[in-house]
This record gives C-alpha cells, structure tokens and sequence, in this order.
C-alpha cells in the first residue's frame, strides 16, 4: 500500500504538484488559526487562567486568614497586659474614693464643701487617668501598622478614649458618632463571648474584646479597634483587572465587606446563594458555565466568617484573543491575491524552467545528442543550465572518442599488467641465480644476490603496505649497505645505534636508504671515504632520527637552495633524496 501510494505520487506532475501546495499553504493557516482561535485555543486560555487565578486566590486567602489570627492572638493577649489592670484599677479605685468622700461630706451637712472637693478630684483624676489610657492607646495603634483607631470604654459607659493612628479629630469623633462601643456591646452579648467583630455600614471592621479584673474577674471595660481593611482584604482587591469581572466580599451576617467591578444584581444574589454552601475554610468552589466562571472562597476564623466571590468573564477574558483572531483571517483574505500572484511569478522562475530542462534531457535521450540550452541567468538554475550543455557537449564528445579511449584503456591495462610481471620475473630469476652460487661454493656472489633480493622484495612491495617498522627499514638498509660495502670496500664505514623501544614504530617505506645513497654520493664518494651513522630514538611521543656523515660538507648556497625546494609545496621535479623524503614525511 505504501509502495503504491509512493509510485503514484512520483507520477503527478511538478505542476500539479505546486498547484496543490499552494492550496494547501493558503488555506490551512486560515482553518487553522480559525479554529484553533475559536475553540481549543480558547479552551486552554481560560483553563490556564483560571487555574491561575485558583492558585492566586489560594494563596490570598491562607494570607488573609493568617493575618486575622494574628491579630486575633495579639489582641487576645491585650486582656493580660498590665498597663489596661493598671489603669482599671486607678479608675475604679478614684470611683470609690469619690464615692467615700462624698459619704463623709454629706455627713456634716456641708454640701458645699462637698461639691467642691468632688469636683476638684475627678478634674485630676480625668487628667491623669486619660494619660495613661490614651498614651497606651496610642502606642498599640501607632505600632501595629493593620490598626487605624483604637478606643477603650469603662463599665460604666460614661467614660471612653479613642486616639486615631494620624491624630485626626473627623476619624474619633465619627467613632463616637456610630456608636461602636454600643455595637461592640451588642456583639459582645453572653457570659462566655468575650472576643467579636464588627462591620458598620460603610464596610469598616472593628474587633473588640471585653476586659475583666483579675481579682474580681469582673467585666471592667471594652477595648476596640478598627482594623485596616486593605490588611484583611486588601489583595483580594488587586485581583479585579480587565479579565476579571468582580469581587464580592460579606460576612456571616449579610452584611458587604468589599464590592468592586460592574456586577448585575442577578449575580449578587448568586453570590448570596453561596452563604447557603457549607463551604470549608482555606478551600474554593468552582462553578462554571460558557460565558463566566466564580471561584468561591470561605475566610473565617474564631469570631470572624467571609465569603468571597470572584467573577471571571470568559466573554472579556477572550475579547482581545477573538479580536486578534478575527483580524489575522481577515489579513489572511486581504493578502491572497498577493500571495498567489507571488505563486505565479514563482512558478514561472523556477518551475518552468525545470520543465524546458526536463524536455533538453528527453531530446538528449532520444539521441538527440549536443543539444544545449540558451540562458543569461546567474543563480542556481543559470547553473544547472550551464552545467547540463556542459554534460550535453561531454556526452556528445565521449561518444565519438569511447571507440579510442577503449582501445587506449586495453593498451594500458597491458602494460600494468607487464609492468607487474617484471619484476616479479627479475626476482625470481635472481633466486634462480642464488642458487646456482651456493651450488658452485661462491658464498660472496650469493650473498650480494641474496642482498639485491631483499632491496627488489621491498620496491616490489607484495604485500601493499605503505608504512614499514623500524626494524623493517634497517634490515632493508643493511642489505643496501652490504652492496656498498662490496663496492667500496672499508673506505665506506656505516655505524648506527638504535633505541630498543623504536623497532615497533612505523615510517614511510623506503625512507632511510635515499638519505644514506645522498650522504654518499654527495658528502664521502668526492673525498674517497668516511663515516656514515645512524641515530634512531624515541623520545615520548616522537621518533628522533638522525643520519650523519663526515664528507665534505655542503656550501651555504647550495644548503640555501635545497631549503627553498623543500618548503616549496608547488615544487614537483623528479628528484629523489631530501626533497623526496621530506615531502612524503609531510
């Protein structure tokens, strides 16, 4: 099935080929970025989003739940503080000295002594004891950043003090004007309930505790602060943006705490009907539908309970995406009639002309053969134009000359094959003569023979290796110096001193002999004898070798000659010796 699916693509013309494509580019981006716009791409935005908003809210709320506790567990802990037992104790302590006093006055019938010194004491006794209460109110609400007032009222209701963080006289008296310490009583109602919030009608929270006396563990007084609400829910409001529709926040009692975005009252009540979930602390609800999502949130704590709701428009959220979506599609149409123009100026530069090749070659292959085509383009299809008259012409050219270039091809094969066999046949015959001298007793001859073979088998190479050892060379070189030893006689000395550790290693074959034929015939052969040596060592990871002669030397323009031969690369003569052997080195 593949096979044939493969067999009839390659049938399909190069032009229906490039008209599919074309069709294929222009539309599938369209139908793609349609649909991937208008259903799975929104489908991951609002995913990701909202799981976004989940975490964020998440992390909100066991924020703001941690910061309540807090300031629950510092305000709890006020009741033992011993400046609030101080100054109860003073001011009930005065209460009852004005009481005393007032009894043994009205005693001796003098009234007006005792108006006197009643008023006189409570004058003081004011003066000092709003000192203390207002220097420690003072204190707490300037030190805790989240209390903006803070305010303590006697048993008695008749004497309160209230300090605001910025010392403003509109912020205590609008304390005084709501009656909070009344409210924070009514909260505070029952025996056991010693600890309550309150939420006025402008949204504001106040927290109030009740104090008692240590000894008499009386209710003494009540001790209330208003609490910053950007501490509570301060981030719930920074979440509201462009994507989110609302917040809405409201305690156990109904009553609003924060309300911020364009809300339609269907969804206030919506919102309301979430107070009927028993929802668990620290854990969000999701409700979901095509058009918006709301994330559902208790924060409560001992004596404080809320509900948030946050409202997450999928119509706003996506606006922009569907926008752009709706604007690339339209581009997309507005760019076609550019984009197929393009196609067909495309076309007819690169695909037609594949076509008038696709013809030259059919001619060509017909044997039509020369046949060449005319073009001035210089880019890649000037190439291949150029390239295909210059085969058309090789081919024509080959195969006038194939019948010649055969019969060349035969001659040349005969000649390797001569060329092989002659010195195959000159070594063989020199065994054949070896022979003969041993049989004859004449063990001079037949060791020059033996010595000439061993030179003949290196150059024949049999074994086609191109590297020899060492120890290959300097066997070979002893067989070349034991001719030159017969033909010179001593007047030839050849020393040489060999690492053991450099046998193993490999050089160029033949290598060694063309240097000591040069020491020869250039340094000892023109004063009539001398000393040849040889030095071969390893040194790491080189092969030192050195070959000395005590001749007659070279002249420094000679030695500055060879030197230019040797380090030019372009240098192709046909001389042996030192140039030969150093540029097969190289």
């Amino acid at each position: 099935m593949r096979s044939s699916l493969r067999e009839f693509y390659y049938k399909i013309p190069i032009k229906v080929k490039w008209t599919i494509f074309i069709c294929i580019l222009v539309l599938y981006p369209i139908i793609f970025i349609g649909y991937i716009g208008y259903t799975q791409y929104e489908e991951v935005i609002t995913k990701h989003f909202v799981e976004s908003m989940q975490k964020e809210i998440l992390l909100i709320l066991e924020d703001t739940q941690d910061n309540i506790q807090k300031l629950e567990e510092f305000v709890s802990e006020l009741k033992y503080d011993e400046a609030i037992h101080n100054f109860n104790q003073r001011y009930y302590a005065a209460i009852e000295e004005k009481q005393k006093a007032g009894y043994s006055l009205a005693a001796k019938k003098d009234q007006a002594l005792e108006d006197k010194m009643v008023i006189n004491y409570n004058v003081v006794g004011d003066y000092e004891l709003g000192t203390l209460v207002t220097g420690y109110l003072t204190s707490i609400v300037l030190s805790k950043p989240e209390i903006d007032v803070g305010g303590y009222e006697f048993r008695d209701h008749n004497t309160q003090y209230i300090v605001s963080k910025r010392k403003s006289y509109a912020e205590e008296q609008d304390f005084r004007n709501k009656h909070i310490f009344s409210k924070m009583r009514e909260e505070l109602v029952g025996p056991h309930k010693v600890f309550a919030y309150y939420v006025d009608e402008e949204s504001n929270i106040y927290i109030g505790e009740r104090i008692f006396d240590r000894n008499t563990f009386e209710a003494v007084g009540i001790l209330v602060f208003k609490i910053k609400k950007d501490y509570i829910i301060g981030k719930y409001g920074n979440i509201v943006n462009d994507s989110t529709e609302g917040i809405y926040i409201i305690d156990n009692k109904g009553k609003e705490i924060l309300s911020k975005g364009n809300l339609p009252e269907d969804k206030w009540i919506k919102m309301r009907e979430f107070l009927n979930i028993k929802a668990d602390e620290g854990k969000l609800y999701l409700t979901e539908n095509k058009k918006q999502a709301v994330l559902y949130a208790q924060i409560s704590s001992l004596n404080l309970i809320m509900y948030s709701g946050v409202f997450i428009s999928k119509d706003i959220l996506l606006e922009n995406i569907r926008q752009l979506s709706s604007n690339i599609i339209l581009i997309c149409i507005c760019v076609l009639p550019i984009f197929l123009l393009f196609a067909a100026r495309l076309y007819k530069e690169i695909i037609y002309p594949i076509y008038i090749l696709s013809g030259k070659m059919k001619q060509i292959e017909d044997g039509d053969m020369g046949v060449v085509m005319s073009s001035d383009r210089r880019d890649e299809l000037g190439y291949l134009f150029g390239t295909f008259n210059n085969m058309s012409k090789r081919i024509q050219y080959l195969v006038n000359i194939v019948y010649k270039e055969e019969i060349a091809l035969k001659n040349a094969e005969i000649k390797m094959l001569q060329d092989q066999i002659n010195p195959h046949f000159l070594y063989n015959t020199l065994e054949m003569i070896n022979w003969k001298a041993r049989l004859s007793g004449d063990h001079e001859i037949s060791e020059m023979i033996e010595a000439l073979s061993g030179i003949m088998e290196v150059n024949i190479d049999r074994r086609k290796i191109p590297f020899l050892t060492i120890e290959e060379e300097i066997r070979y070189l002893d067989n070349y110096m034991l001719l030159i030893h017969k033909r010179f006689g001593e007047k030839i000395i050849f020393t040489k001193d060999v690492d053991s550790q450099a046998y193993t290693c490999k050089i160029p074959r033949i290598m060694l002999q063309p240097l000591i034929e040069n020491a020869i015939s250039h340094g000892i052969e023109p004063i009539g004898c001398g000393t040849i040596h040889l030095d071969v060592k390893k040194e790491e990871d080189k092969l030192m070798i050195m070959i000395k002669d005590d001749g007659q030397g070279m002249e420094e323009e000679v030695l500055a000659d060879l030197r230019a031969q040797m380090s030019d690369t372009q240098q192709t003569t046909g001389k042996v010796g030192v140039i030969n052997v150093q540029k097969r080195i190289k």
